[in-house]
């Protein structure tokens, strides 16, 4: 009768244990990436969001990140007679629109330096990154993310770009400017537990309560 009471009580402790260390892996998380392409500003585009698919679990925050990039050409042209010290900047802002209006931004800058002879013409590239990052645990967000079976929502990208010369007041620019972005969506859950999970649960509470029925008697 004692081996049979530790044998119990050790497949108890066993089984919770089990369970508790199962238990505490239930927290999860998924991440989509959603790119925009690059596209010569000012533009806006259509995004497809991926949404987080309810059936994997509780949706309980959601992580935003979005990397933005610049680049383009600069001609520029020295009408003066004196050679000519430049400096083009090229800046660019990026925001992302996603389900319920939620939105996220950020801004790239990039600059190039050179010298131009005059009557002479020259070309410079500037490029630039940048990125932003955000969290929600707002309910109204976490809605609008979500839906059984995941699927997708609509969304929307859009930026402007802004080119700068600096130098002799003999020059003529031309600017053209490209921008592109890429924003990342984690999804942070608490997993449904797997049917295993269940199953240890249930044996070590089955298990404790036959020890405690054996106690009784």
């Amino acid at each position: 009768m004692g081996f049979k009471k530790t044998l119990t009580t050790g497949f108890a402790a066993c089984a919770i244990a089990l369970s508790v260390g199962a238990t505490s892996a239930l927290a999860d998380s998924i991440t989509y990436n959603v790119t925009t392409g690059t596209n010569t500003t000012n533009w806006t585009s259509a995004l497809t969001i991926p949404l987080f698919n309810t059936m994997l679990g509780s949706l309980q925050s959601i992580d935003f990140a979005l990397a933005g990039d610049v680049l383009g050409i600069v001609n520029i042209t020295n009408t003066g007679a004196s050679t000519a010290n430049i400096t083009a900047t090229l800046t660019s802002g990026i925001t992302v629109t996603g389900p319920g209006g939620s939105t996220i931004s950020t801004t790239a800058s990039g600059s190039a330096s050179g010298s131009v002879g005059g009557g002479g013409n020259v070309s410079l590239s500037p490029s630039g990154s940048s990125s932003s990052s955000s969290s929600t645990t707002n309910p109204a967000d976490l809605a609008a993310y979500s839906n059984p079976g995941g699927g997708s929502a609509s969304g929307s990208a859009s930026s402007t770009g802004n080119c700068t010369v600096t130098g002799s007041s003999n020059i003529i620019s031309q600017c053209q400017t490209q921008s592109g972005g890429t924003l990342g969506i984690t999804y942070n859950y608490d997993a449904v537990p797997e049917p295993a999970s269940l199953t240890i649960i249930g044996l070590g509470l089955a298990a404790l309560g036959l020890r405690r029925r054996r106690r009784a008697a």
